[in-house]
Formats: C-alpha cells, structure tokens, sequence
C-alpha cells in the first residue's frame, strides 16, 4: 500500500518509469486527497505522465480520483497536447502501430470527457495540429468532432 510518507520519500527519485511502476490509482488517491504537489522538475503531474506514456488505465483512475484535466506544466503544456505530442513522435519515428493508436485513442477520448480543452496552444501546436502532423485519422475525426 502506498502511503503519504511513501509518496514523499519517493519524491525526489521518481523518473517517468518510476511513475507508471506504482499502482498509479491508489498513488492518485493518496496525492489527490493529502494536496500533495509531487510533479516533477518540469511539473509534470501524474496525469501529464500518464499520458504522454500511453498508459490508459492510469488515465482513467486519475481522472476519477479527480486530477485536473488541463493542468499545465511549468512549459505550459497540458495532458492532452503530451498525449498528441507523443502521437506525433511516434508517427515520425515510424514507430506507432494500431495497437498504440488504439491506446492514445481511449486516452484522449478519456481527456475529452474529463472535460479537457481542446482549443489549446502549446508553442503555436494544438492537438488537432499534432494529430494531423501524425496522419492519424481516428484522432483527428475525434478531434474535429470535439
């Protein structure tokens, strides 16, 4: 079981893996309800974390517990633009077959329905720019759609 002393100790040492290696809802529930900040440097929260890795379960349980859908980064990104940003990095790299796609999917559907803004801009990129740059057409529909 994770604990609030578990969670703070883990604190300084946590990297993207470190992250998704926790039972990532009951570590949800633990910072959600104690007001814990443990972003890191970048101020990637959880939620960022989640979903730029394309983790949808993880997506899931920490939009129950509450995360904030458009929380922004200390660059000013939000979870939604990470999880098209890594679209867009996988698609360049030739890197995403159906199987992710599927995943970021049901993640941004997820987002959308947690209420996250789809008219956003990170550095002149929205998400529905970043779907397109990827050619990925299921995500841009659902983007057009939103």
């Amino acid at each position: 079981m994770v604990t609030e002393r578990a969670v703070v100790r883990h604190k300084r040492s946590w990297s993207t893996k470190d992250v998704i290696s926790f039972n990532i809802s009951k570590v949800a529930s633990v910072h959600l309800k104690s007001g814990l900040n443990w972003s890191d440097m970048t101020k990637d929260a959880p939620l960022d974390i989640a979903a730029k890795e394309g983790r949808t379960a993880a997506v899931a349980a920490l939009i129950a517990a509450g995360a904030p859908v458009d929380h922004k980064d200390a660059r000013g990104s939000t979870p939604l633009i990470q999880a098209m940003a890594a679209v867009d990095d996988h698609a360049r790299r030739k890197r995403f077959p159906a199987e992710a796609q599927a995943r970021y999917l049901e993640i941004v559907r997820t987002l959308l329905a947690g209420g996250a803004k789809v008219h956003v801009k990170f550095y002149e990129m929205s998400p529905l720019s970043l779907a397109k740059s990827a050619k990925c057409e299921p995500l841009i529909k659902l983007l057009e759609e939103a």
